[in-house]
């Protein structure tokens, strides 16, 4: 008997404890939802780099039309001041007030120069004034004799980072004259800066490769070399990439180049900018899943007293099963342990009316067994006493 009451002991503290196993269906309810939204955190987290991407392509592309605009409204400038009826009779004092007028619709400085090169007039300079030599760069591989935008250059007289809008002027039918307007970055700069979407930033490089404008911090980039890496990865006429920005800051770059100036226009926005979301989104998952599981274990706890106490209710009449007669006291709503209830308190009551009989049934064979071994032994009494009075007979 003492094996049979300490066997159960030890299996009840080596087995899983039943609570165990509602928390654990807990979980298995829960774990799958959680599976699901971080599947279409996923989902959304690759939509936003997408639309991320389209955005960086877009930036870029409206950033470079407003600059294509620009540098062709400053081209039918010049252009049309290249037809000026002073420039075929060589009146060059009229043609200097005539390039006066027209200079503010330029934003800067009005230029004329031999096709050698040789500045012949400037409106940053009084006429007849002697002038440096031009340093506007002639493009590589192009006929000077073709209107072309300049890489960024170090203006000869007014010493600041400018670009050049250049058209050739033909005299006779043969181009006599360069004519260009000189313009400050900072004027391209304001024009790219009033379009700029918060957290985006452009940036503009010449053909080589030389920052013509940066959005932030334009005074500490302009006319500087941009970082070659970058550069390397926007080879192509447009496009998108993860990089670096001149900060080593990571970035997503969307490009184009332009069709007037060949220019890179770059538009980025910060890595962490484009993650946001998403760390907002997990974030929101993390807590709403731990929540979710705080509110599910406290619900499965609560839950769980309505069955803790009829089990051990029941586990412990278990023990004094067929002790009593009576019923086991364990008020409960749920079905399955008023039924488990009942059967056992019936099955007490059978085992112990069994017991009370078969005590009774020891009782009266106990009782027989005394009245049995009574009569043997006044039996064997009298058997001597015989035996005795035979042996004295014998004697006699």
């Amino acid at each position: 008997m003492a094996t049979d009451q300490t066997t159960p002991s030890i299996h009840s503290e080596t087995g899983v404890p039943s609570r165990a196993i509602a928390f654990a269906l807990v979980a298995i309810i829960l774990l799958p939802g959680l599976a699901y939204a971080g599947l279409l955190l996923s989902r959304y987290a690759s939509a936003e780099r997408a639309r991320y991407e389209q955005d960086a392509r877009t930036v870029a592309q409206a950033a470079t039309s407003l600059i294509d605009r620009q540098l062709l409204g400053w081209k039918a400038t010049l252009q049309t001041l290249a037809t000026s009826a002073h420039l075929r009779t060589g009146d060059l004092r009229s043609f200097y007030d005539q390039a006066i007028s027209v200079r503010p619709f330029v934003e800067g400085e009005i230029g004329l120069r031999d096709l050698d090169g040789k500045l012949i007039l400037s409106t940053a300079s009084p006429f007849g004034a002697d002038l440096p030599p031009s340093r506007i760069p002639s493009p590589v591989g192009q006929a000077i004799a073709t209107p072309f935008v300049s890489d960024v250059f170090v203006g000869a007289i007014v010493d600041r980072p400018l670009v050049a809008v250049v058209v050739p002027v033909s005299v006779g039918g043969e181009a006599k004259y360069l004519l260009h307007a000189s313009v400050a970055t900072t004027v391209l700069h304001d024009l790219v800066h009033q379009a700029l979407p918060p957290d985006w930033i452009i940036g503009v490089g010449d053909n080589a490769g030389r920052y013509v404008l940066r959005s932030d911090d334009d005074a500490g980039f302009r006319g500087k070399p941009g970082d070659p890496e970058f550069l390397a990865n926007a080879a192509g006429e447009s496009g998108t990439f993860l990089g670096r920005s001149a900060r080593g800051e990571g970035v997503l770059v969307g490009y184009e180049r332009s069709d007037v100036s060949g220019w890179l226009v770059a538009a980025n926005v910060l890595q962490s900018t484009v993650e946001r979301p998403l760390w907002r989104a997990l974030i929101a998952l993390a807590g709403f899943g731990g929540a979710a599981l705080i509110v599910a274990g406290l619900g499965a706890a609560l839950l769980w007293r309505a069955i803790e106490r009829p089990l051990a209710v029941l586990t412990a009449a278990g023990r004094d099963l067929g002790k009593t007669d009576v019923g086991i006291a364990l008020p409960t709503r749920l079905r399955e342990f008023r039924a488990l209830r009942d059967t056992l308190s019936l099955a007490s009551r059978q085992l112990k009316r069994d017991s009370d009989e078969l005590e009774r049934r020891v009782a009266e064979r106990t009782t027989d067994l005394r009245e049995a071994n009574a009569r043997l032994v006044t039996e064997a009494e009298r058997r001597t006493r015989l035996e005795g009075m035979l042996v004295q007979a014998q004697k006699m």
